[in-house]
């Protein structure tokens, strides 16, 4: 299904403008992420209260060895993912019981003790698996209620197809467990394997059973206060009266996303759409000239607020071929080999059948992160310990030849498709 938001533009008058909170999503969500790096939910040790998570594993003697696989697009979701080897019962180092596991345990803020917490909100533990070799087949999932391990065979859900990533549903009401009162929010056991077996593991999540409710989420906020702004029903974005002071320059208000609906796959794409070519941006109006500003976007994690000595609404362009554009101020990427900010191309401007134009207005894909925080292979990609993975997507305009007494608008639209 395609699904299309749009949000109008209006450069108006200029004005200046003038944390969050900590709480809990256990309760608050459709979709709580264990292991993701796109759904919001626990922090890997590094959160409070409830949604303090870590890593477990365990064995009689040679326990799993966990891999943290980084910056690997083999990943079902993002560029993170985990993978661990279990040893075989009677393997060199193993005991004869051969029992191990591994697991995330909701843990105290002070990451001390196993924090028992209610997840009865959710209906389901949901989460994708590969077989890199050996069996899935002998493992058992499930989670850990009133310090009873709550289980059921894998054999149920996967087969010991190797290289496959296979799409895992337990119904946590089947389990026979307690969900007010859980520590292991996800748990598989390796006992007494017969073949030394190694897996991965991506997109762990809780989530509820009517998704009816859940959304895709866009959120006008502004950039000082990260604050939503009830008081700008229409979407209009402003820029500050010192805009024109510079060439480029970043909006006051930034859109943020927030994926609370389970899909496996998704893809968000913005552009303009102002009826011409050569409209990728903000264009006059009631006037004989087309006097056009350029915009920009830049969808990123990073707070762009200002702080002393630090300007960091100021975008800069490179003397380089293509004149990208780069920040300047109070953020990531401060030289002119790091272009963080994309030009806003118009639809007329666009061959949705050419991959390259799809490349260059796409926000934010479920398979490979999100634009705006470069790696080594040239893609974004979430940090999947920060509790926070909404990407936030930030306006610039070019106003080196913006004519005063004129009104200048554009109307952008973020489209998603949603699989």
């Amino acid at each position: 299904m395609l699904n299309r938001k749009s949000l109008l533009l209006s450069l108006l008058s200029m004005v200046f403008v003038s944390g969050v909170a900590f709480a809990s999503n256990l309760t608050e969500r459709n979709i709580y992420g264990i292991l993701s790096d796109n759904f919001s939910g626990a922090l890997q040790e590094r959160g409070q209260s409830t949604d303090n998570i870590r890593l477990n594993v365990w064995a009689e003697s040679a326990p799993p060895s966990p891999t943290l696989m980084e910056n690997d697009p083999t990943g079902k979701e993002g560029w993170t993912y985990m993978k661990f080897t279990c040893l075989r019962k009677g393997a060199t180092g193993v005991a004869a019981g051969g029992w191990s596991g591994v697991s995330y345990c909701f843990v105290k803020s002070d990451n001390s003790t196993a924090q028992p917490t209610d997840i009865s909100h959710f209906r389901y533990l949901d989460f994708w698996i590969r077989l890199e070799h050996g069996s899935l087949t002998q493992l058992k999932v499930g989670i850990t209620s009133v310090g009873q391990d709550c289980t059921k065979s894998m054999s149920n859900y996967v087969n010991n197809t190797e290289g496959e990533w296979q799409h895992v549903v337990v119904d946590l009401t089947t389990l026979g467990a307690n969900l007010s009162s859980v520590t292991n929010a996800f748990l598989i056991l390796c006992n007494d394997l017969t073949v030394d077996t190694t897996f991965s593991v991506d997109n762990i999540v809780l989530r509820t059973a009517d998704s009816s409710s859940a959304n895709f989420n866009i959120t006008l906020k502004n950039v000082e206060t990260m604050q939503n702004i009830p008081s700008n029903p229409n979407g209009n974005i402003i820029w500050k009266e010192s805009v024109f002071h510079n060439d480029w320059q970043a909006a006051c208000q930034y859109i943020e996303l927030d994926m609370d609906k389970y899909s496996c796959a998704w893809t968000v794409r913005i552009y303009t759409n102002n009826g011409g070519t050569g409209r990728g941006g903000m264009w006059a109006q009631g006037t004989e000239r087309e006097y056009v500003i350029p915009m920009c976007w830049r969808a990123t994690k990073v707070e762009l607020k200002n702080q002393p000595g630090k300007e960091s609404y100021i975008i800069a362009q490179s003397t380089a071929s293509h004149h990208n554009l780069y920040d300047a101020g109070l953020s990531q990427g401060v030289d002119e080999g790091y272009y963080t900010w994309f030009y806003m191309k118009d639809r007329a401007d666009l061959n949705f059948n050419d991959a390259g134009d799809l490349d260059y207005i796409t926000v934010w894909d479920s398979s490979l992160g999100f634009h705006g925080e470069v790696n080594a292979v040239g893609k974004g990609y979430y940090d999947f310990q920060s509790i926070n993975r909404k990407p936030r997507i930030y306006f610039g305009g070019g106003f080196n030849e913006a004519a005063g007494g004129i009104t200048y608008v554009g109307n952008v639209v973020l489209e998603y498709n949603l699989e």
